[in-house]
């Protein structure tokens, strides 16, 4: 009798071991599946984040994509660089900045091949020199648009001063500030710029990315300890990432279904005028960008020739170099080698 129950209680035990085994494999597999993944952002979501968005939202099975809204470039920037937050978006400028200081971070695939900027004009000014003594405005003293401001001043052959400067935080404060008829001129993302334009009043009178190719746009940043800690999420959003930019041609209507459900569009026309603007200069790299080493090498050259104060503040002065360090570019070029280059 007793040896019946000893095997019953052992056979008991045996059962209860098997269901908390599949039980606590269970919660693990859920677990893993419900791994989510912070992603900085230094405004909202708009069209121009939209590829990765795309990407992540539709081929992303067992990891998430959490969007943080952040102020500006700066917040992102010092969240990453304290170790606090592991993954964001940042332009080449303040990630260079950031990186010459001594933060721990690298590139892992660029969302935006160039910069997406415009000059943008009054109808009857035709030419940068036409703008000289207007009033002319661009985000801040120091930043991306004023070096883009310095760039066409310098290449008209004249200075920034030269222009009636107004500094407006923000590209669509920028565009309200046309409107209103308080500038003549600015720089500003054409996805801004369109709102203006669709007034028939206004023109771009020069795309910057076509006139400076080698400025890289918006790119994927990571911690190195992120990279480290986990790799195989970092090859997901990559490749994720570059299914998006790819999708963005080749099925625009799908594309523009998922980045709806990220960033609503009310208004169709300018939707799908920023659609045509990104895919007419290739501003979303269908094949995620350039080599990141090359790229950004290039970039930090630019700066130097022809944006001096920003470099200086990126630490271009201290003979800073973007290096092997800086960069990851093992997750794109595995990303590239799954679902082939286009």
């Amino acid at each position: 009798m007793q040896r019946r129950m000893c095997g019953r209680v052992i056979l008991v035990s045996f059962f209860i071991a098997i269901f908390v085994s599949l039980s606590f494999g269970f919660l693990a597999a859920t677990a893993q599946a419900a791994k989510t993944v912070r992603v900085l952002y230094p405004a909202g979501l708009d069209l121009e984040k939209g590829a990765f968005l795309a990407g992540w939202d539709l081929n992303l099975k067992d990891l998430k994509v959490e969007p943080v809204i952040l102020r500006g470039q700066g917040s992102v920037a010092r969240a990453l660089a304290s170790g606090k937050e592991h993954v964001g978006y940042l332009t080449f400028s303040v990630f260079a900045r950031v990186v010459s200081k001594g933060a721990k971070l690298v590139a892992l695939a660029v969302s935006e091949q160039n910069l997406v900027w415009g000059l943008v004009a009054k109808k009857n000014i035709n030419s940068v020199q036409e703008l000289k003594g207007k009033k002319v405005s661009v985000h801040a003293p120091a930043g991306i648009s004023a070096s883009i401001i310095d760039f066409y001043a310098s290449k008209a052959g004249f200075k920034r001063n030269d222009f009636q400067m107004m500094y407006i935080r923000g590209g669509e404060n920028r565009i309200a500030a046309l409107l209103a008829g308080k500038v003549d001129g600015t720089v500003a993302a054409l996805i801004d710029a369109n709102v203006a334009l669709n007034t028939g009043k206004y023109k771009v009178l020069s795309v910057f990315g076509q006139e400076a190719p080698d400025v890289v746009g918006p790119m994927l940043v990571a911690t190195e300890k992120f990279v480290k800690e986990n790799p195989d999420a970092a090859q997901k959003l990559v490749t994720a990432g570059v299914k998006g930019l790819r999708l963005a041609y080749d099925d625009p209507k799908r594309f523009a279904k998922a980045v709806k459900v990220r960033a609503p569009y009310s208004d169709e026309k300018l939707f799908w005028q920023g659609h045509r603007d990104f895919v007419k200069y290739q501003l979303w790299p269908k094949n995620g960008g350039d080599p990141l080493l090359k790229k950004l090498q290039k970039s930090l050259e630019w700066f130097g020739k022809n944006a001096a104060g920003e470099a200086k503040k990126m630490g271009y002065d201290k003979g800073f170099r973007i290096t092997k360090e800086h960069v990851a570019p093992q997750f794109l070029e595995a990303a590239l080698k799954e679902i082939g280059r286009k």
